[in-house]
């Protein structure tokens, strides 16, 4: 995984927007 795409998971993880949080948890279980 690359460094850029793992800072726009972190930063959907950490959104308060439950959906952006659904999709970062999603792109990590990939």
């Amino acid at each position: 995984m690359d460094l850029p795409n793992l800072t726009l998971i972190l930063r959907g993880a950490l959104s308060p927007n439950p959906k952006e949080r659904l999709a970062a948890e999603e792109s990590l279980n990939q």
